[in-house]
């Protein structure tokens, strides 16, 4: 039998159940069976059978009835003869204290398939992964197509060159099927630096960018290759949202954790211009841009619910929140704030103040969209005051999977242009192993968070320790795993080395033999 066209999915887990997906290449019966998993589970019946008619395209099928904290394994037949097989486990009682370990990446573009960074994923006994934002590039070229993504066809297909093998992989593929799935929308999903609240004028007519049919395409798009149950935001929820994807998502992960994603783009009102100079002026005049009342990034509807779920999960005494927002919400100083939370600081400044007024403890934000990790404290200016280690929230970003500019590379190309970066510099760093790279980006950083009274990056002792890697990497495609036990979180940072989209078209041989290995690992608590 043939091979599923795009594989199969199993996300948005619950404790009784999740979304099945796969792609049906020719319409008709697909029978699908579900059986527990384990080399224990003696073989029999399947718990689920399903029989259903399907036309051609994406399908999906909502499961339940399933047991908490089980491993399962799905295998799916379609009317052509195509099947496949994935493994998921519901997410544990919510009174359970188990050990947990999921994955979290973000930001690929098509023409870097097949992403080598992501090819152990399978091998690391996931309870599940985390695509945070740009699962395609729709406003850029792709291996397929030329032209940006406008229709929902065009971002169909970019979707679908994600989950079609090259040059014999197909690693998101093995990924989505060997794990169950969760995933969120950065802005690539439709167009660059979008933000959903933002006056557009189509055809004549003034609208938020998040009613405009560009933004429909995207999202139905991303709702229709992703393992999500749809939803929407009901009639009365703040902002005017009613009737718009609802993307945020709270899950309980056993009596230790909880997780809530948010959705960082589609509530946005109109951003202000970034800064890309060292001008003071430039800078005076983005911060009394920035600071007007009234504007917003992730919204009131969602805002309220965060604080809600995370002052549930304190009274309930979850000892980890993580709260997955794809675009960083650390200070990293002003230069490209304007995409980042720290573009919207009223918003920003009452939920960290939300955090502390509740006593809510061992936040971990986990961010993408930049394109590197970067570990530090949220609240660099200290803003709220000193708080306690259990008060401070930090943050990870992580990723990307595989992008042609990373942060690294970006940051020394603007040093460089800007002067700031001498020849001499220029030439230890084009010189520098892979680790020496990340040295003298973390330098410069850290020079420029320094001049604004900021944190650098890296964790005090009280907050974390580093066991290997460093605080920032800048030059790899990565994927990052996170291992809770009880009080104790472990954080390891797991890629490949650069490689471009020339040498992946030339000398895939060379880049396909490459191994995901650990790059940088931290302990959090415990």
């Amino acid at each position: 039998m043939l091979d599923l066209l795009h594989g199969l999915a199993t996300g948005d887990l619950t404790e009784r159940g999740g979304v099945l997906w796969t792609w049906v290449a020719s319409s008709g019966p697909a029978v699908i069976e579900i059986h527990r998993d384990g080399p224990a589970t003696p073989a029999g019946s399947p718990v689920v059978r399903i029989r259903q008619d399907v036309p051609e395209g994406p399908a999906k099928w909502q499961l339940s009835g399933l047991e908490a904290g089980t491993p399962y394994r799905v295998h799916l037949t379609t009317a052509d003869g195509r099947s496949g097989t994935g493994r998921f486990r519901t997410l544990p009682d919510p009174d359970e204290a188990i050990p947990l370990r999921f994955g979290v990446t973000g930001d690929w573009s098509q023409d870097l398939q097949p992403y080598i960074a992501i090819t152990d994923v399978p091998d690391r006994n996931l309870d599940f992964m985390v695509a945070l934002g740009d699962t395609i590039y729709g406003d850029e070229p792709s291996l397929a197509a030329q032209q940006d993504a406008v229709t929902y066809p065009d971002y169909l297909g970019r979707h679908r060159e994600s989950l079609t093998p090259r040059h014999g992989l197909d690693a998101w593929q093995r990924a989505r099927a060997a794990t169950g799935l969760f995933a969120m929308i950065d802005d690539h999903e439709v167009v660059n630096d979008f933000a959903g609240l933002a006056r557009v004028r189509v055809n004549g007519r003034s609208m938020a960018f998040a009613r405009s049919p560009r933004y429909r395409s995207g999202l139905a798009a991303f709702e229709a290759m992703m393992p999500v149950a749809p939803d929407r935001w009901e009639a009365g929820s703040p902002g005017g949202i009613d009737g718009l994807p609802r993307l945020y998502r709270s899950r309980r992960l056993g009596r230790d954790a909880m997780l809530a994603m948010v959705d960082g783009r589609s509530f946005r009102t109109a951003p202000v211009a970034k800064v890309k100079t060292l001008d003071p002026l430039g800078w005076a005049t983005y911060l009394l841009q920035a600071g007007r009342p009234g504007r917003r990034m992730i919204g009131d509807a969602q805002m309220t619910t965060l604080c809600r779920d995370l002052k549930q999960a304190e009274r309930d005494g979850v000892h980890w929140k993580f709260v997955l927002v794809p675009v960083p919400v650390q200070n990293l100083g002003l230069i490209g704030a304007g995409d980042r939370y720290e573009g919207w600081p009223e918003e920003r400044l009452d939920l960290l103040r939300f955090l502390r007024d509740e006593s809510i403890r061992h936040v971990v934000f986990i961010g993408a969209d930049h394109h590197g990790t970067l570990v530090n404290e949220v609240d660099g200016r200290r803003s709220l005051g000193v708080l306690p280690a259990d008060r401070t929230p930090i943050e990870i970003l992580t990723g990307p999977t595989a992008i042609d500019y990373v942060l690294g590379e970006r940051l020394i190309h603007a040093a460089t242009s800007a002067g700031v970066l001498g020849r001499d510099q220029r030439e230890r760093y084009d010189r520098s192993p892979m680790a020496g790279k990340d040295h003298l980006m973390l330098d410069l950083i850290n020079t420029q968070l320094r001049v604004q009274g900021l944190d650098t990056i890296g964790l005090a002792p009280d907050l974390g320790r580093l066991e290997s890697g460093t605080w920032g990497l800048g030059h790899a495609y990565t994927w990052t795993e996170f291992a809770v036990s009880g009080p104790r979180l472990t954080v390891t940072v797991r890629g490949v080395p650069l490689y471009t989209a020339r040498e992946m078209a030339g000398q895939p041989a060379s880049i396909l033999a490459r191994k995901p290995r650990d790059l940088a690992r931290y302990v959090i608590g415990g």
